[in-house]
């Protein structure tokens, strides 16, 4: 079983690359790349209002990872109006919060987030194992478990997660959440190996 994700998203208008009731990967970065995710309670400070405000604007997440300074979310939306306000809401009072905890003024998340259509829930479960080794890429993690701020311990352990839904694909891989667990932990392995290859592989 093999599965392939780009890593690179081109800026496109918002409506053309998600839509009413389709599959998403945003990815946004803390203004001027600064490390405002650097800190646990910031990073729970995010995860606690992606957590409040996903019912009342009609989102579901299958995946998410904080990096230190950009934030990787994977779901499902509703509708699209519903969508960007979702955003603007947390991301403003995530900002407001963070402001006002460091005694500073001004944006702490850009303006303009990355946007990308996921074809389909196999894509999705390919997109989950991308967002996992999130950490390991960037060479913060050796490996994908190490990090408290993922998905990973959710598909790959079974940990209970409130933010997290399972995608339809994820459940397809097995009749028992054990042998799910263990596919997928070989799926985020398989792709770590394959991302090797290519990051050996490039020249510069």
């Amino acid at each position: 079983m093999a599965f392939e994700v780009s890593s690179s998203m081109a800026y496109k208008p918002r409506y053309i690359t998600v839509a009413d009731n389709s599959l998403f990967h945003v990815t946004w970065q803390c203004h001027n790349k600064n490390w405002f995710l650097k800190w646990d309670w910031s990073k729970q400070l995010y995860y606690n209002l992606l957590v409040q405000y996903k019912e009342k604007y009609g989102l579901l997440f299958y995946a998410y990872h904080f990096m230190e300074n950009h934030v990787h979310l994977a779901g499902k939306i509703g509708c699209l109006k519903d969508f960007s306000y979702f955003f603007r809401v947390v991301n403003n009072l995530f900002s407001r919060t963070l402001n006002k905890r460091l005694k500073r003024r001004g944006q702490a998340v850009m303006d303009r987030f990355l946007s990308s259509q996921i074809k389909d829930d196999r894509h999705m479960l390919a997109v989950l194992a991308y967002i996992d080794l999130n950490g390991v890429r960037s060479g913060r993690d050796r490996n994908p478990n190490e990090t408290r701020w993922s998905s990973y311990h959710f598909y790959a352990y079974g940990k209970n997660d409130p933010l997290v839904v399972p995608v339809a694909t994820y459940l397809g891989l097995g009749n028992t959440d054990i042998f799910r667990q263990q596919v997928y932990r070989q799926l985020v392995e398989m792709q770590r190996v394959l991302s090797s290859k290519d990051i050996k592989n490039c020249s510069v």
